[in-house]
């Protein structure tokens, strides 16, 4: 798991506590999305965070699974 040793910002680590604090036991990816410090990353940025969180089993998520794919445009 080589993304363990990627240097995250501060940011990164503030979203996993938000998210461990929330009440919610689901949020869409639309609500990940809009979250304080994700809203202005790069969305290929998004992803990569959500799977580094799902790797720590912070979250379940299906983003990469092409099965799950939301087209909402």
């Amino acid at each position: 798991m080589p993304s363990v040793f990627v240097e995250q910002r501060q940011e990164w680590f503030t979203v996993k506590n938000e998210l461990e604090a929330m009440k919610d036991e689901y949020i869409s990816y639309e609500k990940y999305r809009q979250l304080e410090h994700i809203k202005n990353l790069p969305d290929d940025e998004k992803r990569l965070n959500l799977k580094q969180l799902a790797s720590l089993g912070t979250v379940v998520s299906f983003v990469n699974d092409p099965r799950c794919v939301y087209n909402h445009q």
